[in-house]
């Protein structure tokens, strides 16, 4: 039929905004709107218009409305799958139970204790499903292995600060709803599951590598690159690559399946075309269980897997499509991963290299070595630029020397995970091969360091770069219209752009003058002895802190409110929020209530040795602010002197940050 001349990535538009709208809308009216349009799409068929021009866009936006209800009955379904035998739902918060449960996954250890996921299999000896991470000392926990515990369930904190991230939701789009506190563990027989098999094998690669005496940077590298697992890399080294502009090195992508897609290919060269698409198609999705099943390892192995088999059919299978039929089942498959930021940096990096690299296809030479420096040189370039938007949003920082960090690093990852693969593959063969694979690794890994250290010496990068997502948009809408016109250099394409470069920059004024945030005074919720008040006016942030350990609580604001400018101010015991209000702040250090003027909003910061009788008398308050510090005994009295006095009081500890309005 004519409409499926429109690609697959552009129906993948529509899934994606139906999964982004879930919220938005209700499940039985989006089916039954379903239902309309498949029906209209039945009758139109069957008319005699079927055949006019314009039949052409009338049943493309059928087929478009009936994917956005498709994309929103995934996340939906999804959704309900998720809930059918979920632990979470049959369970009180700080209750003991008897848990059964499987370690899936091992994560970071924060001095003596561990953090591993685990699957949750049963809560008193019902059935039930779901995930929960646990912090626990014994190092003999062995992934994919059963054990059982009496212990509670606990929530993730919730959001206490503004332009803080969602914890909770993030760990429930990754299908983990609770916190398993335990203290002692018993293994059980285990029963074996489907995945079973990869999980072993895994760990047997990942027991491979901490076997060797290699440095644990190298192994923590290593570990990275074959089996994604980020875990061991120490937070410095990945802000040395954040801002370098090498994070997808850390990340299995292109780079990554490409060097496994062609050791395969020469591999097994001798096999008929046939089988050796097969097998190396196999391979390949072995790999993806293997290094945990991430969306970018997924959409890299199906695109080689279905330009494999298009290749083998002998059909000309164009790469859009095959970008746009994985996006499309992606989504269907996991519509969470719509929010994942490894996902939208995958394929809008992709796409802006499958778009604008054939506009240098007449810029090489006729030296293959120089060919591939430049050609490493023009996809830095445009992922680079592609996904621009999305770094300046989630990140806030861009390495103005990115190009030359890859050109540098990437020749050296390339060599590293040819030995990596060679040492997973071979080294088991003789212990002599192992060490010898292992030298290798240890000296290339080493050198890679020294070459980062320099470059971070020499790097040039803008950082603390907020912008919102609304400017993300216009902005990549901005670089979309670039890329138009350098595809095809005509009049019309140039005014096109000349109009978007134009508009665009008016329309994300008017948005920020519609949705500017007011000017305010925040009270955050900080940890430990810190006090940090913020103040929003007239477009500049001011914090006054007492202390410089909550430069992440800031970032967060600066987050929110996107400000032009940003002052760090020493904080005060007093605040004139308007003409008619005062913020008087007691604590231990500033205990001293009787002012010459008293104030209408009091926040005591801890447990701070004063009458709260007397103090409330004599300020007669119009609202209590109670800080995280203050103890629980000293909490209660308060309240119950607020309660008496009929004063409303706002705990940080249980309802996060303070806001008050200028």
């Amino acid at each position: 039929m004519r409409p499926l001349k429109f690609s697959f990535l552009f129906y993948a538009t529509a899934v994606a905004l139906g999964i982004g709208s879930k919220s938005l809308w209700n499940a039985k009216g989006m089916m039954s709107l379903c239902i309309v349009f498949m029906l209209l799409l039945f009758l139109w068929t069957k008319s005699k218009r079927f055949f006019h021009p314009f039949s052409f866009y009338y049943t493309g936006l059928i087929y478009y409305v009936l994917c956005f209800s498709l994309g929103y009955l995934a996340a939906v379904f999804t959704d309900w799958r998720h809930q059918q035998y979920l632990y979470s739902s049959c369970v009180a918060d700080q209750w003991p139970y008897q848990v059964e449960f499987r370690l899936v996954e091992k994560q970071k250890t924060y001095g003596d204790q561990t953090r591993y996921v685990v699957a949750i299999e049963a809560v008193d000896q019902a059935f039930v499903q779901g995930k929960a991470t646990l912090f626990y000392g014994d190092s003999l926990l062995k992934v994919g292995g059963m054990y059982q515990a009496v212990g509670y369930f606990k929530p993730f904190d919730g959001v206490t600060n503004l332009g803080q991230m969602d914890y909770t939701a993030f760990m429930r789009r990754k299908g983990i709803e609770r916190q398993l506190i335990v203290k002692k563990i018993h293994q059980v027989a285990d029963r074996q599951h489907g995945a079973s098999w990869f999980i072993a094998m895994r760990l047997d690669l990942q027991q491979r590598i901490q076997e060797t005496k290699m440095s644990s940077q190298t192994k923590a590298l290593i570990n990275a690159l074959l089996l994604g697992d980020r875990q061991d890399i120490s937070q410095e080294n990945i802000a040395v690559f954040q801002r370098l502009g090498l994070m997808h090195i850390l990340a299995i992508s292109g780079l990554h399946i490409g060097v496994i897609y062609l050791l395969l290919t020469k591999i097994t060269a001798f096999l008929k075309p046939r089988y050796r698409c097969l097998l190396i198609v196999l391979l390949l999705w072995m790999f993806v269980f293997l290094s945990g099943f991430s969306p970018s390892v997924f959409r890299c192995v199906c695109m080689f897997s279905l330009l494999s088999i298009a290749q083998e059919l002998r059909r000309k299978q164009p790469t859009h499509e095959s970008i746009g039929l994985t996006l499309f089942f992606s989504l269907l498959f996991q519509p969470n991963w719509l929010f994942d930021v490894g996902f939208q940096l995958s394929y809008i990096a992709v796409l802006g290299i499958v778009w604008l690299m054939p506009l240098f296809k007449n810029s090489y030479t006729q030296n293959r070595y120089v060919n591939y420096f430049l050609g490493l040189c023009y996809v830095s370039v445009v992922a680079q630029f592609s996904v621009l938007p999305l770094q300046l949003y989630y990140f806030h920082s861009f390495s103005f020397t990115f190009l030359l960090s890859n050109l540098i690093v990437i020749p050296f990852i390339t060599l590293l995970l040819v030995v990596g693969l060679c040492f997973l593959c071979l080294g088991w063969s003789t212990p002599v091969l192992a060490e010898c694979l292992a030298l290798c690794l240890e000296q290339i890994t080493s050198f890679v360091f020294l070459l980062l250290e320099g470059l971070n010496e020499l790097n040039i990068a803008v950082s603390s770069f907020f912008i919102r997502g609304e400017d993300a948009v216009l902005l990549l809408l901005g670089l979309v219209s670039i890329g138009y016109v350098l595809q095809r250099i005509n009049l019309k394409r140039i005014k096109i752009a000349l109009i978007s470069v134009v508009l665009l920059p008016i329309i994300s004024k008017g948005m920020r003058l519609i949705y500017s945030p007011s000017d305010s005074f925040i009270i955050a919720a900080t940890r430990d002895k810190a006090m940090l008040f913020l103040q929003y006016k007239n477009a500049v942030l001011t914090a006054f802190e007492n202390t410089e350990n909550t430069p992440t609580v800031v970032k967060g604001y600066q987050r929110h409110y996107v400000p032009s400018r940003l002052f760090s101010a020493t904080w005060k015991d007093v605040y004139q929020l308007d003409p008619s209000t005062k913020l008087l702040v007691l604590s231990r250090a500033t205990p001293f209530f009787q002012l010459e003027h008293t104030a209408e909003i009091l926040y005591f910061h801890d447990n701070s040795k004063v009458n709260f009788d007397r103090v409330l008398a004599y300020h007669q308050p119009k609202q209590i602010i109670i800080g995280r510090e203050m103890g629980e005994g000293y909490k209660m009295r308060l309240k119950q002197s607020c309660v008496k006095k009929n004063i409303p009081f706002h705990d940080i500890r249980e309802k996060g940050y303070w806001l008050y309005q200028l």
